[in-house]
């Protein structure tokens, strides 16, 4: 019996199972999951690292030539990509070991300041003198040069200044020799002077190892010095140091051929482009004729 209506349930009155729903995704207007955002960087975490950027650092970083066309064995081994502004480029394998490497990326960072200050110090003043400015011919920066040597005296904003010549190279010397002697001396003291430094710093990056502030003004008022895109920033520092030198380089060429500055030889070529540009030189044999 038992048997019989177990058999007859199996037959009419068994529940058969609820089919599982499958929810259907809407064709439109469906929402996405939000990309993960990167994590933001720590604010005082301490100053940030080559590592933190492998396309300026390391053997993965951007070399001179594009993707594919060198290995990590076409160019100098010695430039291992720890150096900002490392590309590889070093076609006449100069930097035979990494003392000679030192040495030639020290002279290289300090001409690039220079270039750097240099390019503003003989852009600026001609701009200054062009919107009216009474500079006098020492606004161009070879005129200031002459002047100098003829008359034996400096001029600021056309004033002259009351030292003759020797006095401030002698006063630059002393205001610069020390300094120069302490940053490249490997103990970074003066023998048998005693300096207001304190530590031991970078010859090159001396950031907030430099401690010389006797009236505490803080000589690096934008935090820079030792924030958290040093890093980068020392590659930026030499990238631009780089184009300086170019360009002061295309300064002093230019002042040899048209004996004018460069911003008079900027203000007429975007004058008239099509009759003051490189053809022009070419043709006429010298800028310094080619009148607007």
């Amino acid at each position: 019996m038992n048997t019989t209506m177990m058999a007859t349930k199996k037959l009419f009155g068994a529940k058969k199972a609820a089919p599982k729903t499958v929810k259907k995704a809407p064709l439109f207007g469906a929402k996405k999951a939000a990309p993960k955002k990167a994590p933001p960087k720590k604010k005082g975490g301490g100053a940030s690292k080559p590592g933190d950027y492998p396309q300026w650092y390391g053997s993965d970083r951007r070399l001179f030539l594009p993707g594919g066309l060198l290995e990590g064995g076409d160019y100098n081994p010695v430039l291992d990509g720890s150096l900002p502004g490392d590309y590889g480029f070093d076609i006449l394998n100069l930097a035979t070991d990494k003392e000679t490497l030192t040495k030639y990326r020290a002279a290289e960072l300090i001409h690039a300041r220079w270039a750097m200050l240099g390019l503003v110090g003989v852009v600026v003043p001609e701009a200054i003198a062009s919107a009216g400015v009474p500079l006098g011919e020492s606004a161009v920066w070879y005129e200031a040069g002459k002047n100098v040597l003829d008359d034996g005296y400096q001029t600021w904003f056309g004033v002259k200044i009351p030292l003759p010549l020797p006095v401030i190279f002698a006063l630059e010397l002393a205001l610069i020799a020390p300094a120069e002697l302490y940053r490249g001396s490997q103990e970074n003291v003066i023998p048998g002077i005693t300096l207001p430094f304190t530590g031991k710093a970078d010859p090159l990056y001396p950031g907030k190892d430099f401690s010389f502030d006797p009236l505490n003004l803080g000589l690096d008022p934008f935090g820079l010095g030792g924030g958290e895109d040093l890093a980068e920033l020392k590659v930026k520092e030499l990238k631009n140091g780089r184009l300086a030198m170019v360009a002061m380089l295309g300064v002093f060429v230019q002042a040899a051929v048209t004996h004018e500055g460069p911003y008079a030889n900027w203000y007429k070529h975007v004058s008239n482009p099509f009759q003051y540009n490189l053809l022009t030189i070419l043709g006429n044999g010298s800028l310094a004729d080619n009148q607007i």
